[in-house]
């Protein structure tokens, strides 16, 4: 109901399930992996479903994944989501026509809403052309002419639109939650190749400058400078070290702890998180205090 395709997009995963599917490590392929990572994420994101108005016309928006996988729907009023929902292709609809695929997709939604939407007018918009003529086909098979007989039931406008156009995507997001994201950039497990936010990366060189720690030969030797960043090295893991400014430390761990893919996590899980990019002394007492005074935790 929350994600837009979920069926589509969880697919090589659900596929695991079956019965002999997990045999070894080596059945978790790259594209489990980036369904899992694209699932974290969509779970992670700000889509807000409005509470419908049943003094408001309904519109069924369908959409298709170009994959076999399987197809999906949004019901919306005034361009705002109210629900969406999809369906993973068996074995054998797999085999089915583009044409029953993208009616079968339509026969889902409309069970799935039948609380909705039979018994009042609504429209129906899809990218495939070919369904907006299906009232006028002379022959259907036995399926076909099933699903026809349940269409029967509503009483709905067919609607075709050109293209890729699915609006749902920009609606279902509260602009304000949005930018937020959009502002506080997820920082990840980074190699020294990996750039740095530029605002984050100015910052730690103008405080490199106002601490005199690092101006003394001694205390970095055991350092080394790279794009104006001061690093430090143990074993395979290469740290930026942050310099004494407590807005700046603050504000790194602001990153970690409020990235909305790790859940506001508590100080041990913090310090790791950070120690994997960063490092300065007394890290660990920062993250706790940090997570002390969280108003969100």
């Amino acid at each position: 109901k929350f994600i837009k395709q979920y069926s589509v997009l969880a697919a090589p995963l659900t596929n695991l399930t079956r019965k002999g599917a997990f045999i070894s490590l080596e059945s978790w392929t790259s594209e489990c992996q980036q369904a899992f990572e694209e699932l974290k994420r969509v779970v992670a994101d700000d889509i807000t479903l409005a509470f419908p108005d049943h003094s408001l016309p309904f519109l069924v928006e369908l959409f298709s994944d170009a994959s076999i996988y399987g197809s999906g729907a949004v019901l919306l009023q005034e361009g705002r989501p109210i629900a969406f929902t999809s369906k993973k292709f068996s074995g054998a609809e797999t085999r089915y026509t583009t044409g029953e695929q993208e009616l079968l997709a339509v026969i889902h939604a409309l069970k799935e809403w039948r609380c909705y939407l039979e018994g009042r007018p609504f429209t129906l918009k899809t990218d495939h052309k070919p369904l907006t003529f299906l009232q006028s086909v002379p022959t259907l098979n036995r399926r076909q002419a099933r699903w026809m007989e349940f269409l029967a039931r509503f009483d709905c406008v067919w609607e075709h639109i050109a293209g890729r156009i699915n609006i749902a995507d920009a609606l279902s997001r509260h602009p304000s939650l949005h930018a937020a994201i959009l502002a506080a950039p997820i920082l990840r497990p980074r190699s020294t190749e990996t750039p740095l936010p530029v605002d984050l990366a100015e910052r730690l060189k103008a405080a490199y400058a106002s601490d005199p720690w690092f101006a003394a030969p001694e205390n970095v030797e055991s350092l080394r400078r790279q794009n104006g960043l001061w690093l430090q090295t143990e074993g395979s893991a290469t740290r930026i070290v942050v310099p004494n400014d407590d807005t700046l430390r603050r504000d790194i761990l602001a990153r970690f702890h409020e990235d909305p893919l790790a859940g506001h996590p508590g100080s041990t899980r913090l310090v790791e998180l950070v120690r994997r990019s960063f490092w300065w002394p007394r890290l660990v007492t920062d993250a706790e205090n940090f997570v002390r005074t969280c108003s969100s935790c």
